[in-house]
């Protein structure tokens, strides 16, 4: 399955400090999206499964966004997600599936959940993720 549509990678370069968790367990589709967030300027930690999610979050200490697909063959993303808001309850969460129904597989605040479906363009996931941490930073102010 292609997760990204074709488009040019070379996106505009944010100036940030903020601090990504992108799991997802297709190699492939793990290294673009770690190139895309790299090239945009944002700190990115790559985990391949659930579990792994779980130990990277706990070494890479802040995070402010966790980027996950819905089903991984050991914890799903909403689980992760639930079990990273226990320690870090104002995560900003973007889920990615191919399985899209449109809506957001969990509950939580919607200002901090958000969903895309694949496949998408780069500059898609960067539009969700600037507006997914834009709103965080406008409710932490």
């Amino acid at each position: 399955m292609q997760a990204f549509r074709d488009a040019p990678i070379g996106m505009a370069v944010v100036a940030t400090d903020e601090r990504i968790l992108l799991v997802e367990d297709e190699p492939a589709l793990l290294a673009l999206g770690d190139r895309v967030l790299t090239q945009a300027g944002y700190e990115v930690h790559l985990a391949h499964d659930g579990a792994a999610a779980v130990r990277r979050a706990a070494a890479a200490g802040a995070l402010d966004l966790l980027i996950t697909d819905v089903t991984m063959p050991d914890i799903h993303g909403p689980r992760l997600a639930d079990i990273l808001h226990q320690s870090r309850p104002d995560l900003s969460v973007l889920f990615i599936s191919g399985h899209a129904s449109g809506a957001v597989p969990s509950g939580g605040d919607a200002a901090h959940v958000d969903f895309l479906a694949k496949p998408f363009r780069p500059d898609e996931l960067l539009r969700r993720v600037q507006g997914l941490l834009e709103r965080r930073h406008r409710a932490t102010g």
